[in-house]
Formats: structure tokens, C-alpha cells, sequence
């Protein structure tokens, strides 16, 4: 039996962190290991938008995870007709005796209606016990199915609560969560300076996303004198940690002189990292600078390479037929769409 607990514990936590992460997400780098608790904001789509619930259920629903499941929690005869009704009803009687990690698997059974249906309303009563237990994964799944209402009545406040609970687990996308549901609103009420500290522990724990977060709530607040200086401190690093959008912010800010002296070398070199993490923006941005020779000698040639590769990518006011391409504007530091915890997504 203890054996088999241990294994349960060692898969949860691979399979929830690595089957994210052990693929370099369009806008992330491949560093080897995920970011400490990050199991589901891992990229920024194009719209700077976090993942929807049923993305981020998706990503653990996988073949790895399937396979994973059956072959570590348990020995299963070769013959067993429902592999899966034997390995849940092991995972229920060690979520009674207060498993917490055997009650996320069990939810996550429910959740990716593995030998049974799809059940979100069993997967948030288990992933809630298992959150009461300790375990931040379950308290992170919790606070998605309920801040999405998908399969039960939405209760934000809840959603909220287990999200904080994440994070004080150290799970930074429990931070993440919490931050966009306090700084934004998203149907309760908006609390930016609380919700700041939540993305800000994120960052603290090398969640680039999280990063990425706090310097746009930073750079909302028009207020403060000081909003880009101290914007571009979380963009810098957010950058460095491999998210691409954070190297796009980071590089506007840098190119128009706003929290630290105009470089456009530097610029230059936020926008190409962005380009490379896969952020069809900074492929166009970097090509504008190629273009005019801002920040490097001019190469039309080198321009329209990265401008093809951004209309590859997706961005399509870098694609041929299009207006004429303008210098990189102002408009990005300004988010007009606030995040939700869990909207539609592109991804």
C-alpha cells in the first residue's frame, strides 16, 4: 500500500506540472523544469489572455496522463475489462482515509471521464477535499471549476478562497488565479492593490506569467508617477523567465524612453527573445527596427524575414496585402481587456 501512495504522489506531481510544461508552449522557453506550482497558466495567447478551463483541464486529460495513471497507481490485470473503475475505486478508499494526492487523481478521473463519464461536479467535491488536505494542485482544479461554473453553480468567492489557498501552498498559479479575480473584478469586488501582491508572489516565485501579470496591473495604475519604472521591473524578469509577451511589453517600454532611458538596441533585443519564444509581435516589432535601422544597422532583407515569420505565426498586420507597416505604438501598455479568471481562449 505505501508503495503504491508513493507512486500516486510522484505521478500527480509529474503529470500536473510536467505534462505542461515538458513541451516549450508557443510564447514560453523550455528551461527543463516548470516554474515551482505552475500548473496551468503557462502561456499568453496572442489576445494576452490566461488559458480557459477547459484548456487547462485538456492538458492533463492527455494520453501521457492516461497511461500514467493506470500503470503507476496500481498493478492492473491485462485482462482487467475497466482498468480505470479499478484504479478509482483504490483512489476513493485512499482519499477516505485522507490521501489528499489520491483525491486529486480521483477528480482528475472524474474530470477527464476516465472509465466513467465526465463528471465536473464529483472532480470539484474531490478536488475540494483534497485541498482541505494540503494538496495546492487540487486547491488550484478546485478554483477553476468553480470560477467557471462548468459543471456546477458558479461561486466565485469560493473559487477565490481556494485560489488564496493555492497560493499559500506555494502554487504560484493559485497566486495567478487569485490576482486576476481581485485586481480585475471579474464579478466581484475589484481589490488591485490586493490582487498586485498575488501576482507579485507569483513572480516572486519565478512565474514569469505571473510576472508578466503584475507589470500590466502595475502600468493600469495611471495615477502613479512611477507606473512604468516600476512596470518594467516584472517585464524584465518575466521576460528572462521565457514569456514572450512580457519581452514585448518590456520592449515598447524600452523603445519609448517610459521607466528607463530609450534604447532601441535594447529594444531590439526584447523584441527578437519575444520573436524566438514564438510571439508573432515581437517578430514584427523586431523587423520595423531591422527595417529602419533603430537599434541595429539596417537589413531590409533580415526585416522581411522576421515580417514573414510573423504572418507565419499569426499576426496577421505583419502579413502581405496588409496597410502598411507602422513604428511599434503605445497601444499594448494599455490593456483594454481586462482578464477573466477563466475567459474563451485562443489556444
Amino acid at each position: 500500500m505505501w508503495n503504491a501512495r508513493r507512486g500516486l504522489m510522484f505521478v500527480l506531481c509529474c503529470v500536473l506540472v510536467c505534462s505542461c510544461a515538458g513541451t516549450a508552449p508557443k510564447g514560453t522557453a523550455k528551461t527543463g523544469k516548470a516554474p515551482k506550482g505552475e500548473w496551468g497558466f503557462h502561456e499568453i495567447p496572442p489576445k494576452r489572455k490566461p488559458p480557459s478551463d477547459a484548456n487547462l483541464i485538456a492538458a492533463a486529460c492527455t494520453t501521457n496522463f492516461r497511461d500514467a495513471m493506470v500503470s503507476s497507481a496500481i498493478d492492473i490485470p491485462e485482462d482487467a475489462e475497466n482498468p480505470y473503475k479499478i484504479v478509482s475505486d483504490f483512489l476513493l478508499k485512499l482519499c477516505r482515509d485522507e490521501d489528499a494526492v489520491a483525491c486529486g487523481w480521483l477528480a482528475l478521473l472524474y474530470a477527464c471521464g476516465l472509465g466513467m463519464d465526465v463528471d465536473y461536479a464529483s472532480a470539484e467535491k474531490y478536488f475540494s477535499r483534497g485541498c482541505t488536505l494540503g494538496n495546492a494542485a487540487s486547491c488550484f482544479w478546485a478554483g477553476a471549476i468553480l470560477a467557471a461554473g462548468i459543471g456546477v453553480e458558479t461561486d466565485l468567492k469560493k473559487a477565490e478562497q481556494v485560489y488564496e489557498m493555492a497560493c499559500g501552498l506555494e502554487a504560484a498559479d493559485g497566486c495567478i488565479g487569485a490576482g486576476t479575480m481581485l485586481a480585475y473584478g471579474n464579478g466581484m469586488q475589484k481589490d488591485e492593490k490586493k490582487g498586485l501582491t498575488f501576482f507579485e508572489k507569483a513572480c516572486a516565485m519565478e512565474s514569469g506569467v505571473g510576472c508578466f501579470w503584475a507589470g500590466v496591473t502595475l502600468l493600469a495604475q495611471k495615477e502613479d508617477g512611477k507606473r512604468f519604472k516600476k512596470a518594467l521591473k516584472p517585464f524584465k524578469k518575466g521576460c528572462k523567465l521565457g514569456v514572450a509577451a512580457a519581452c514585448v511589453y518590456g520592449g515598447d517600454l524600452i523603445s519609448l524612453g517610459k521607466g528607463a532611458m530609450k534604447n532601441m538596441k535594447k529594444a531590439l533585443a526584447y523584441y527578437e527573445k519575444a520573436c524566438d519564444l514564438g510571439d508573432g509581435e515581437g517578430c514584427y516589432r523586431a523587423g520595423i527596427l531591422y527595417d529602419k535601422g533603430s537599434g541595429a544597422k539596417k537589413d531590409p532583407e533580415k526585416a522581411k524575414q522576421l515580417h514573414d515569420k510573423a504572418c507565419k505565426i499569426g499576426f496577421s498586420s505583419a502579413c502581405p496585402g496588409e496597410t502598411e507597416i507602422q513604428d511599434p505604438g503605445f497601444k499594448l501598455l494599455e490593456p483594454k481587456i481586462a482578464p477573466k479568471p477563466f475567459p474563451d481562449s485562443d489556444v
